[in-house]
Order: structure tokens, then C-alpha cells, then sequence
């Protein structure tokens, strides 16, 4: 099947209604690497939009959750040849980019603190202090891990005796962690759409890219991702991330756990063509008294390229554990 999402991507966001989701408005943009010579700067249609009742997403929006992320999808990731892919290891494939190791690192104990520049280009942050990613960073030096059972992080001493209500989050003990990161496009992606993979961050973030709002995400312990195509340029590119130790979504973590912060998770960028598989199920119905099974495989191909709709062919391949092919069936959809 052709996604839903094929029809120009949008920045989604989205609200808890009744148990269910519901899609809050779309602006559509357009695709591609943005061209130039590097440093220019890439060509973004559309402008950060707040919530509506004059707080950020992170507090007194509970029901937010993200901005512009990509939907969830199965774990997968595009190779150069068959081989590569039988060998399954996604860090070895040249449309990855790993984002892992040293970043720029400022932290303060409450949001009224923050640096709010912290993201632009023309930053100098050669004296920040560094912090490796994936890390925690109450395990570098930075305010300190809270364990708690059945009362909420933030109450009592280790909230300032704020006592936060639902739904705003505390504000007079919040850390807040801003990240920066420099990453070189690679040339042989030009053409391609690139996404921008967190494995885990501790808890609600805010990403930029090259000085541009792009993103929000709740949800630490699921992998979020963006579609940074229209953000990226070729040569250098700068990444920056703003994390808030307790946003909104935290009144639902009330559970017996150590709190820890941080980007915790690996961090990659990939690219994908601009027709892909982007998702894709994979199930083993059982027949003949439960003697043998059928493989069906059920797939979602991305249409990013206006020039491409239409009839969509792939193929899918089996292999025995020996590595031999044991079949290959051609489907096409539209």
C-alpha cells in the first residue's frame, strides 16, 4: 500500500481525546536537500506554531505529546547491496550516520534559566562544557537521580516544595539540558530524505536544526524521529537539542524507578530514497493441523517524490539459516 503519509509532510500534532488521537492541523512542506553553496541556509516553508493557550508543550499541555515526529514504524534500515543486509548490521550501512560521542552541554536547575539562544548557529559554544551521548547526565556531575515509589519526583524538598498540580509541570525544580552537536552531511545523500533517529531521551526535547525549530517529543523510553530532509544542507550542519527533566507527560510515569535524565540512548541519522519501504508487519498464520505456516508480509511504501506516484513494485526474499535464498514473491501496489 502507498501511506497516507505520502500526500506532503506535515506538521502533525497531536492530542489524547477519549483514549484516542486526533490530528490538530497540517502545514505542508516541501522535499529535498535544500541546494546551495554550504552555510546557506536550507528553505523552510513553515514557522513553529505555539500551543494555543500561551504555555509551551511541556507544561499545562498534557495532552500534546509531539510535534512533527514521524509516526511509529518496525526497526529497519536501508543498505547498499543484498549482503550487506544479510549480514544485519545496521551501524555498517553508508546511509547511516552515527551521532553518538561528545556533544556541547549547558544545564540548569529550572526552564526560567535556560539559555533561549542556546540553538542559533552564530553560537560560539567552544568553552561549553561536554557530555557524552548516550548518557545520563545525573552520572556526570549535573543535579542528582531521585528515587521514588508512589509520590511524584517533584514534590515536597525535591521540588522546592513547589507541588506542582496536574497539568502543569513543576517549574521551580525542572533541569533543563541543551545539547549541540556539529555532523557533515554525506555527499552521496544528496536527493535522499534524511531522518533524524533518537533511541531514548529522558524525558520531553526539543530539536533544532541549522538555528530551526523542527520538533517535539514525549515518550522517553520509545524511539522518536524527524524528517530533517527540508532542514539539512550539504557540508556542515548543526544539530541542537533542548531536553526538560519533567515536562507535562511525567503525571503518567508515577511508578517505582530511579529518575535519571539525558539523551540515554544511541542518536543516528539515515537517509532513505525518495520512494522507500517505510514500515512494514510480518506475520506466520499456522496451517495443516498446525504442521506448517505461511510468511505474509504486509508493507507501507513512502511516495516522497511527486514524479513517482503511482504503481509501486517490490519484492520480498526468504532465506534458510544457512544464508541460501528460499524464495522470492514480486507484489505491486498502489
Amino acid at each position: 500500500m502507498i501511506d497516507p503519509q505520502d500526500q506532503g509532510r506535515s506538521i502533525r500534532r497531536r492530542t489524547v481525546l477519549g483514549g484516542g488521537l486526533a490530528a490538530l492541523g497540517a502545514v505542508a512542506l516541501p522535499g529535498g536537500i535544500a541546494s546551495g553553496a554550504p552555510g546557506a541556509a536550507p528553505e523552510v516553508a513553515a514557522a513553529w506554531v505555539d500551543p494555543p493557550n500561551g504555555y509551551p508543550e511541556w507544561n499545562n499541555n498534557i495532552g500534546i505529546f509531539e510535534v512533527n515526529s514521524e509516526p511509529p514504524h518496525a526497526t529497519s534500515m536501508p543498505y547498499a547491496d543484498l549482503q550487506q543486509a544479510l549480514d544485519a548490521d545496521r551501524t555498517t550501512s553508508p546511509y547511516r550516520l552515527d551521532l553518538t560521542g561528545t556533544w556541547r552541554f549547558k544545564h540548569v536547575a529550572k526552564p526560567a534559566d535556560r539559555d533561549l539562544n542556546f540553538h542559533r548557529t552564530d553560537v560560539d559554544d567552544t568553552a561549553w562544557p561536554t557530555i557524552p551521548v548516550p548518557a545520563n547526565w545525573q552520572q556526570h556531575g549535573y543535579d542528582f537521580p531521585i528515587y521514588t515509589n508512589f509520590t511524584y519526583p517533584w514534590w515536597g524538598a525535591n521540588g522546592q516544595n513547589e507541588n506542582a498540580q496536574p497539568p502543569f509541570a513543576p517549574t521551580r525544580f525542572n533541569p533543563v539540558g541543551q545539547y549541540r552537536r556539529r555532523f557533515d552531511l554525506p555527499a552521496a545523500w544528496q536527493g535522499r530524505r534524511v531522518h533524524l533517529h533518537f533511541e531514548g531521551v529522558k524525558s520531553g526535547f526539543y530539536l533544532w536544526v541549522n538555528g530551526t525549530k523542527v520538533g517535539y517529543r514525549e515518550g522517553s523510553y520509545t524511539p522518536a524521529e524527524f524528517d530533517v530532509t527540508d532542514y539539512v544542507r550539504a557540508g556542515s550542519n548543526l544539530v541542537a537539542v533542548e531536553v526538560y527533566r519533567f515536562p507535562d507527560g511525567d503525571w503518567m510515569e508515577d511508578q517505582d524507578m530511579i529518575r535519571l535524565s539525558g539523551i540515554f540512548r544511541p542518536v543516528f541519522l539515515y537517509s532513505v530514497p525518495a520512494v522507500h519501504l517505510r514500515d512494514f508487519t510480518l506475520t506466520t498464520p499456522l496451517r495443516d493441523n498446525y504442521t506448517n505456516a505461511d510468511l505474509a508480509v504486509k508493507v507501507a511504501v513512502r511516495t516522497a517524490a511527486r514524479s513517482s506516484r503511482g504503481r509501486t513494485r517490490w519484492r520480498s526474499s526468504s532465506t534458510t539459516p544457512t544464508g541460501r535464498p528460499s524464495g522470492r514473491r514480486p507484489c505491486g501496489y498502489r
